[in-house]
C-alpha cells in the first residue's frame, strides 16, 4: 500500500517542513526509506530546497535521475512545476507523482539523444542528485544538454560522492576497491543488443571537485558554490559509528572527510 491517509496533497504550496512530513507519510510503507535513506540524506534534501527557493522561489524544475521521486515531490509541494525522468519504472512512484501533479517520462541517461521531449531554456532549476557518477557513455553530453535546458540565470544543483577523502585514500593504500559498485562493474555487461545499458547500481567514475567544476565550466555554466557534507546518522548504525560521527560532525563538512560534494552552478543571463 502506497502512502497513508495523512498523504493528502493540497493545491497550494507548503513549506519545506510540511512537504517533508507529507513525504514521510507517503513512504510510510517503506521502512528502508523512513529509517535509513531519509536520516542519511535529510540535510541534503533541506539544502536542495533552500538553495532552489533562494534562487527561484517559483518556476519550472526538472529532476534528472529521480529515483523514488523524493526530490521531485518536495519541489512540487514547495511551489514548482516539476518534470522528472529516470531509467527505472516504478508504479509506486507513479501514484505519488500523480497526486503531486508531477510529469514523468522515462529516459536512458547514457543516450546521446537526451530528452528530445524538452525544449531549450525550459527550466529555472535542474537537480542532478547522485547521478553523474553513474554515467558511462558521455558525461559531458549530459551536462551540456542540462545547460541548454536551463533558462538564462537558471540554477543547476549537482551532488555526487566526494572522491578526494582521507577514507578513499586509505582504501587505495590498503589495496581495496577504488569505487562503490566495483564488483558490479566487473561482472555486469554494459552493452546489450547493440545499445548501452543504464545501470544505476554502478559508479563508473567518482569525481574530484576540480573535475566536476571543470566539467560545469566547460559547458558554459558559472560555479557559484561548492560544499562538502557527510552522510547522516540512523539508529541501526553501530553506537561507535554514531558517536564518532557526532564528535566529528563539523569536520565531516570538509573536503578531506565529507562523503559527498554539492555544487551550485548558474547559466549566464
Amino acid at each position: 500500500m502506497i502512502g497513508s491517509d495523512l498523504f493528502m496533497v493540497a493545491s497550494e504550496p507548503v513549506t519545506y517542513a510540511v512537504a517533508a512530513q507529507e513525504l514521510l507519510a507517503a513512504f510510510s510503507w517503506n521502512p528502508w526509506f523512513i529509517h535509513e535513506f531519509w536520516p542519511l540524506n535529510e540535510e541534503r534534501m533541506a539544502m536542495i530546497l533552500r538553495d532552489a527557493k533562494a534562487h527561484a522561489p517559483r518556476g519550472a524544475a526538472f529532476e534528472v535521475g529521480c529515483g523514488v521521486g523524493h526530490v521531485a515531490y518536495l519541489l512540487a509541494r514547495c511551489g514548482y512545476d516539476v518534470i522528472a525522468t529516470d531509467t527505472t519504472l516504478l508504479p509506486e512512484r507513479d501514484v505519488i507523482f500523480e497526486r503531486a501533479g508531477i510529469q514523468f517520462f522515462p529516459s536512458n541517461l547514457n543516450s546521446l539523444d537526451l530528452f528530445p521531449e524538452l525544449e531549450p531554456n525550459s527550466f529555472d532549476v535542474i537537480t542532478l542528485g547522485e547521478v553523474i557518477e553513474h554515467i558511462l557513455n558521455h558525461p559531458f553530453g549530459l551536462m551540456q544538454r542540462l545547460a541548454e535546458l536551463l533558462r538564462p540565470g537558471g540554477l543547476l544543483i549537482v551532488d555526487t560522492p566526494n572522491a578526494c577523502t582521507l577514507w578513499n585514500g586509505w582504501r587505495m593504500i590498503t589495496n581495496k576497491y577504488s569505487l562503490w559498485g566495483t564488483h558490479d562493474f566487473i561482472h555486469e555487461p554494459k552493452i546489450k543488443d547493440g545499445k548501452l545499458i543504464s545501470i544505476g547500481e554502478i559508479h563508473y567514475h567518482e569525481y574530484s571537485s576540480t573535475e566536476l567544476r571543470g566539467l560545469l565550466e566547460t559547458v558554459g555554466l558559472n560555479v557559484v558554490t561548492t560544499r562538502f557534507m557527510p552522510c547522516g546518522i540512523y539508529k541501526s548504525q553501530s553506537l561507535v559509528r554514531r558517536t564518532v560521527k557526532r564528535l566529528l560532525w563539523p569536520l565531516l563538512h570538509t573536503r578531506l572527510l565529507g562523503a559527498g560534494q554539492y555544487i551550485l552552478a548558474t547559466k549566464p543571463s
